[in-house]
């Protein structure tokens, strides 16, 4: 009972400031998102800003694509070696540690895009400007640079999402002493302006399902019609093929640096030792 009860009380910490940080997220995100470049530079700085405020609570992950691509590489990072009982696929505390910070990520984002409309009045819409095939292609390329990006910035062989997917308080400790989240909101946020920006006229610049999704649920709330949803289905899938291609090249990346790493390890301890007189 006491270890449900911490598990409990950790989690909801995790998801009451995930949940806090998407509100503003979609709130900014609705209304700039009519303004440009400009309007993604803004976005760009509320990812910066967020990432400072809970990274070191949460991962900051803000966006599905991301808890997709970390479970991944959790995942099947441990397959083999993990002692949780549960096992892989997708069972466990991880996956349902993740599927909650999911699903708040999808709710915090809407309220603020409802919000948003509520307070300006405007109603914006998230679309595919391009061809559906190019669109998609594009949005599979740079969600797999964003997802990745993330992964590199905030783990160091997987720890700071552990912390969010796995609970692990020692890691937890030795992330916040050796890791103060120094530069990782500036990789995020201006990662993010970058990307954005280049594919803003084929996909939309989003790279967010979320963002996408609930921009386009309140537009049909507001009398805008259904038309936009269709781009946030495709918007939505081909995120989520990112995020896996992403976690699956984080580990190969990984796997051949480690292997690297021990072939030369093995190879100084295996040199004869000179002696200088």
């Amino acid at each position: 009972m006491g270890m449900e009860r911490r598990f409990d009380v950790k989690m909801s910490l995790k998801i009451f400031v995930e949940f806090g940080a998407t509100i503003i997220l979609g709130f900014v995100f609705y209304i700039s998102y009519g303004f440009g470049a400009a309007g993604l530079f803004i976005t760009g700085l509320t990812y910066l800003s967020l990432t400072y405020m809970i990274g070191s609570i949460s991962g900051a992950f803000l966006d599905p694509d991301k808890i997709i691509g970390t479970l991944v590489a959790v995942e099947l990072d441990s397959f083999g070696k993990s002692k949780d009982p549960h096992g892989f696929p997708w069972r466990g505390y991880r996956f349902v540690n993740a599927l909650l910070v999911f699903i708040v990520i999808y709710i915090g984002t809407f309220i603020g895009a409802l919000l948003a409309f509520l307070v300006s009045g405007t109603a914006n819409s998230v679309v595919i400007t391009s061809s559906v095939f190019t669109g998609i292609g594009t949005e599979i390329i740079v969600v797999t640079f964003w997802v990745l990006g993330y992964l590199f910035v905030f783990d160091t062989d997987l720890s700071y999402s552990v912390t969010v997917v796995l609970r692990d308080e020692k890691n937890q400790k030795l992330m916040n002493h050796k890791n103060p989240n120094n530069y990782h909101g500036l990789v995020v946020g201006f990662f993010f302006f970058a990307l954005s920006l280049s594919t803003a006229a084929i996909s939309g610049g989003v790279l967010n399902p979320a963002l996408a999704l609930n921009a386009n649920l309140v537009f049909l709330i507001a009398g805008g019609g259904s038309g936009p949803l269709s781009s946030s289905g495709w918007l939505t899938l081909a995120g989520f093929i990112g995020a896996i291609i992403a976690g699956l090249l984080y580990l190969l990346i990984k796997w051949w640096y480690l292997s690297d790493y021990r072939r030369k390890r093995t190879q100084y301890h295996h040199e004869p030792r000179r002696t200088t007189y």
